[in-house]
């Protein structure tokens, strides 16, 4: 066992023991283990910083927990004193079990998601902050994990799963930590066997991401100055790696 993974392990027995079993809120557990993980001493977390109150404050970086909506950290990003590094950490859910559990909390049925997660998933929200992802010292820094998922039969269809209740993301291990730092740190985006030239078709078919993916995918390495458009085929731009 790697030092990462001792140091998650006892995040995971920090939360057990602040936590009081699944919650309501879906992101409840993945934010209190991941606080714990940056920091295993309490008084690290929710600090007064401006006008704005942070995750976690270890030394002179901030770190915020964020599932989804990075255009809320935006004010945050921009207002946060200079001398401090900031972190910005995003969950991905690697691979996930779903348990289902009844009216009573009685586990009824457990699955293994098909979906895996992986390095594009953090590509919508990057797009979000896309202006500012140059800004200061700022870092993405995508977390990996195995996650169980909790969720409650009580759906409108007669499998009574169809918008049915989602308790809580529970983690159980890390995988891995990939950070986005540098513009160079974006060059991982790039496919591999894309060629020098390409239209946003190549990407898709290499890497299987939907229209509105590749489309952000192509803004945000634009904006970091990893390609740039050097043509156009018809109405589709012709890009090149820079």
């Amino acid at each position: 066992m790697n030092v990462l993974q001792e140091k998650f392990y006892r995040a995971l027995e920090s939360r057990d023991h602040n936590l009081e079993g699944i919650g309501t809120l879906g992101e409840k557990s993945v934010h209190a283990t991941l606080k714990y993980f940056l920091c295993e001493d309490h008084s690290c977390h929710e600090i007064l910083m401006e006008s704005f109150v942070a995750d976690v404050v270890v030394d002179k970086t901030i770190y915020e927990i964020q599932s989804g909506q990075f255009n809320k950290l935006r004010s945050k990003i921009l207002n946060y004193p200079l001398d401090y590094d900031l972190h910005i950490v995003y969950p991905i859910d690697e691979s996930k079990t779903i348990i289902w559990l009844n009216e009573l909390g009685e586990e009824v049925e457990r699955r293994k998601s098909p979906k895996k997660g992986n390095i594009y998933d953090v590509v919508r929200e990057l797009y979000k902050i896309r202006p500012v992802l140059k800004h200061r010292k700022l870092t993405i820094d995508c977390i990996f994990m195995d996650v169980v998922e909790y969720r409650l039969l009580d759906g409108w269809d007669v499998t009574k799963k169809k918008r049915a209740t989602k308790l809580d993301r529970v983690p159980v291990k890390l995988n891995k930590i990939i950070s986005l730092s540098e513009p160079q740190d974006y060059r991982q985006f790039l496919p591999p066997n894309l060629p020098q030239e390409f239209m946003s078709r190549d990407i898709k078919k290499l890497v299987k991401l939907r229209d509105r993916q590749v489309s952000a995918l192509l803004l945000v390495l634009r904006e970091m100055e990893i390609i740039s458009v050097v043509g156009k085929q018809g109405n589709a731009y012709i890009y090149a790696v820079d």
